[in-house]
């Protein structure tokens, strides 16, 4: 599921549920990984807002704190993603959650679930990553700006998502 804004917010219940519904199982897991450059606290905001929106939804949810390569690369951490029918991820900085999860047990863990019939879903970055190719941000003038563009997961082949397209219009 490709979500453009609006993760964990009132409005996305009906989507939400629906995904749930899809996963064959209310067990869920939010990762706030793509938040983590955004500073101290930035991820555990994420991470309540996730659990608070999904348990409210009747699911049984926790937040997966694999915020950096070697959080990731914990085997306790991609079983606690592997036990969950939907994976959700957070919005953030898309190069950073990419870089953070490649070659890793835990997006190996992301994928099990997809394989079993399981969904994931993304916010913002999170849903950035599932197309073949992902944005590497840089500050010019103090304005965000595409710098340059890195592989994505390519759960989506030959695809760019690109949520907040407006927000760079030079670009699109």
């Amino acid at each position: 599921a490709l979500v453009g804004a609006g993760e964990f917010l009132d409005t996305m219940d009906a989507v939400d549920q629906k995904l749930l519904a899809l996963a064959g199982g209310t067990c869920v897991a939010v990762l706030p990984t793509a938040s983590t450059p955004d500073g101290p606290g930035v991820p555990e905001r994420w991470a309540q807002m996730g659990i608070d929106h999904f348990n409210r939804l009747g699911a049984q949810t926790e937040a997966v704190m694999a915020l950096d390569r070697a959080a990731c690369a914990d085997a306790a951490l991609a079983e606690r993603v592997r036990a969950a029918n939907l994976v959700y991820f957070s919005g953030g900085k898309p190069d950073y959650l990419y870089n953070t999860l490649v070659d890793t047990p835990v997006w190996r863990a992301v994928q099990e679930v997809l394989a079993r019939g399981g969904v994931v879903a993304g916010c913002s970055a999170g849903a950035m990553i599932m197309g073949a190719y992902v944005p590497v941000f840089s500050l010019r003038m103090s304005i965000p700006t595409i710098s340059q563009w890195q592989s994505g997961f390519a759960l989506l082949p030959n695809a760019v998502i690109a949520p907040h397209y407006n927000e760079f219009p030079e670009v699109f």
